[in-house]
Order: structure tokens, then sequence, then C-alpha cells
């Protein structure tokens, strides 16, 4: 429940306003080295860091090594329930990609982040069907989704700890 500003004040994140241009990727999935492959073939003029790629210097990044380079990427391909939260948070360009194993999603989660911001369910993409469209969401509205919620979670604990849950 922190804002762009509060996730890089409490993790001391460096926000370097875009001073390195290069595109992110981060997939889940048996399937994550034929989608990074498409998305160099889409993009081949530009740097592409694969964060599963074993033979890369970011594969073992830490969780703030992530965010640093998802804060810093001008686009993010994923396929990951936290990284789009992320890039919504951060107003990074992202193109959120369908995730299946055997004709089984997993995008519930992510269909229901969409629900809750009001974003059309058909920014989640196969990633032959992209057509360049990328999500790049209203930082004010997302501040202020964020506070609200912020401030029911926050009610809801203090109801629960206080004793007056129902």
């Amino acid at each position: 429940m922190l804002s762009k500003k509060e996730w890089i004040k409490v993790f001391n994140l460096n926000d370097k306003s875009k001073n390195t241009k290069y595109i992110l990727t981060y997939f889940l999935g048996v399937n994550h080295t034929s989608l990074t492959n498409d998305v160099n073939l889409k993009f081949p003029n530009n740097n592409v860091i694969n964060l599963n790629d074993q033979e890369s210097e970011f594969y073992n990044s830490s969780p703030i090594e992530f965010l640093n380079l998802l804060l810093n990427c001008d686009k993010f391909f994923t396929n990951s329930f936290h990284g789009a939260v992320f890039a919504l948070i951060f107003g990074i360009e992202v193109m959120v990609i369908e995730r299946e194993v055997v004709n089984k999603s997993y995008d519930d989660r992510i269909f229901s982040l969409f629900r809750l911001l009001n974003i059309d369910s058909n920014y989640i993409y196969k990633l032959v069907e992209t057509n360049n469209r990328f999500l790049k969401y209203n930082s004010e509205l997302m501040e202020k989704i964020i506070i609200d919620n912020k401030i029911k979670v926050l009610n809801f604990l203090n109801s629960v700890f206080n004793g007056n849950s129902k």
C-alpha cells in the first residue's frame, strides 16, 4: 500500500529518471525464452534486459535490484502479477502477457487488479497480438487508489485490534 514516492524513500531506490534506455522483461513459467525472443524481435534496436536469462548479470537480482531495474526501465513486459503491480505504481509502460499452462489461465489476480483500477482486461495479451499497445496508468489516479485502499486497510486493522470487528 505504498506510493511510488514511499517505495523510493523507504527502500532507498535509485530513480535515475530514465537516464538509461532499456526494456525489462520478467516472465514466469516455462515459455519465458520464447517470450523474450519475441520482445527482441519486436524491438531490435533496444537494449533488452531479461531477468530470466541465467547468463545475465541481472539473473540473481535481489528484490531491491529488481525494483531499481523496474523503476528505471522504459518499457516492461511481464506475466507476473507483482511485476504488473509495481509497474503501475511506478508509472512504467507495461505490457501484461497472458500466462497459460495447459489451457489454464493464471491471470485471475491481474484481472481483479484491472477491475479495481477500471482498466480494460483487453490489456492482457498474447505477445503476438500486442501491436505495441502499452498500458501506462494515470499516476495521480494510482496515488488516490493507494491512499483510499490504505485507509480501508488501516480502518479494518484498527477495528480488529480494538475489538470492534463484526
